[in-house]
């Protein structure tokens, strides 16, 4: 291992801002070192991350000077974050697993704070953490994605990760340190204790095989590449079905139903990261309940959590992402004359002055999303709501009204249906729109209407 592995790998670089998880150890001082070596070859601005956990007391700030102190020499950038990991841990989450979260956010604050569409943050990982999260998943019943999920680039968000030394072990990196006069980097005390997984993994499974099986270390890691190359084709694969459903509000469950196993948990991984705004990856046990509900044959409403503020629900064969917390009832006082344009739930909604009454071939193909009305009958001025209790509406043709309730029973709309839907009323509060389900018979035009409105509903 020297810096001409890494000239050609780094290339892509020019010209950008790269950032660099720097903790002091072996890894990411090598990581620091060669990015450094080529900052001006390569036109690139380098800043190095540190962040403080607040976990090993004096040990912890110690490591913190000297990454300032070895930055301070060689004049490279330094950004410091404390991350104050004990106090911030949720009750469902590891000390590790924490820290990372905790990591994650602070490089999703500094994409945020740069404006760009990418930010790339370059980590110290290599060949022994890619081996150590084999061993892992592998426990824990990964599929082959999972196995082999540290990969040379990743993307969460607008950051993108790269990991230039995850073809070298650790042994390597350290002999390149000492070629480099490089004796001294930070240890942490807490990588020796053995009630940590990965730790136990490390120094008890790894090292034994090592030392039992010296082949083993070279075997397992051809497998690992193996398996990466057999990964890397089956989400290809996922990834061609799910730009099929990526934009779609719900997923019929016979899309699901009609594609293998192994790309459906892929699938559902890209579809429901997008629609909550978060990586989700399913689990096991999620996985399970999904099939079951799927393959159940029963029509009954039913939902599984995602995350703490989102559930997957489905209704009617449908799937589709439904926020825990309901959507509170708000209202807008719309002048129809005077705001063209106005958003309202999400949607935008146009309103036209049409000169001639539309002719009846026109009337007959007019869409659920939008309606004529006779102005002078409604008002110039209009409310627009969510659905209220007790709601009914006279549909253009009838004489009755009909309960707002039953018409949506009778369409067999979903939940987030459901919640799209606008009520257009008038300032006596009849309804004479409701978007995306049913025209009124109030404020309907006919040859005497002098004022025509067209009223338009689209997606933002």
């Amino acid at each position: 291992m020297n810096f001409c592995n890494f000239r050609e790998k780094i290339k892509f670089l020019r010209d950008k801002k790269v950032y660099v998880g720097f903790s002091g150890g072996a890894d990411s001082l090598a990581l620091l070192l060669i990015l450094h070596h080529f900052a001006e070859e390569c036109n690139y601005k380098l800043i190095a991350i540190h962040c403080e956990h607040g976990i090993r007391g004096d040990e912890s700030l110690r490591d913190m000077e000297f990454c300032r102190n070895f930055c301070v020499e060689r004049r490279i950038e330094l950004q410091i974050y404390q991350l104050e990991v004990p106090e911030k841990k949720l009750p469902s989450e590891s000390i590790e697993s924490c820290a990372r979260r905790l990591r994650h956010e602070v490089f999703e604050k500094i994409a945020f704070l740069n404006g760009a569409t990418e930010t790339f943050v370059a980590l110290g990982h290599h060949r022994d953490d890619a081996m150590e999260n084999l061993f892992l998943r592998i426990f824990r019943g990964g599929n082959s994605s999972s196995l082999v999920n540290l990969k040379e680039f990743s993307q969460l968000k607008n950051v993108i990760y790269f990991r230039p030394l995850l073809p070298f072990s650790k042994l390597e990196i350290i002999d390149f340190l000492r070629q480099n006069g490089v004796q001294k980097f930070c240890s942490d005390f807490t990588n020796d204790d053995n009630s940590y997984l990965r730790n136990f993994v490390r120094n008890e499974v790894i090292s034994k095989l090592k030392a039992a099986f010296p082949e083993s270390y070279e075997g397992i890691y051809r497998s690992y590449q193996a398996l990466s190359d057999d990964a890397a084709y089956l989400e290809k694969l996922a990834m061609a079905e799910f730009e099929k459903i990526k934009n779609c509000d719900s997923i019929e469950s016979d899309f699901y139903r009609g594609v293998d196993k192994s790309l459906l948990i892929r699938i559902l991984r890209y579809y429901l990261s997008r629609r909550v705004g978060e990586e989700f990856i399913p689990n096991h046990a999620w996985i399970k309940k999904f099939i079951d509900i799927l393959n159940s044959g029963d029509n009954a409403p039913k939902k599984i959590e995602l995350t703490s503020k989102f559930f997957y629900q489905c209704q009617h064969d449908k799937w589709f992402v439904t926020k825990v917390d309901t959507i509170e009832e708000n209202e807008l006082l719309w002048d129809i004359e005077q705001e063209k344009v106005v958003e309202f739930n999400g949607q935008k909604i146009i309103s036209e002055l049409i000169d001639k009454l539309p002719d009846e071939v026109e009337l007959k193909t007019v869409s659920l999303n939008e309606c004529y009305m006779d102005l002078d009958l409604i008002g110039d001025k209009v409310l627009l709501s969510h659905r209220r209790a007790g709601d009914s509406i006279v549909r253009f043709g009838a004489l009755l009204p009909s309960k707002v309730k039953k018409l949506i029973i009778d369409k067999k709309l979903n939940d987030i249906e459901k919640q799209k839907l606008i009520f257009f009323r008038t300032l006596d509060n009849e309804i004479f729109f409701i978007s995306g389900l049913v025209h009124g018979k109030i404020g309907e035009i006919s040859k005497k209407s002098r004022k025509i409105i067209k009223i338009r509903v689209e997606k933002i």
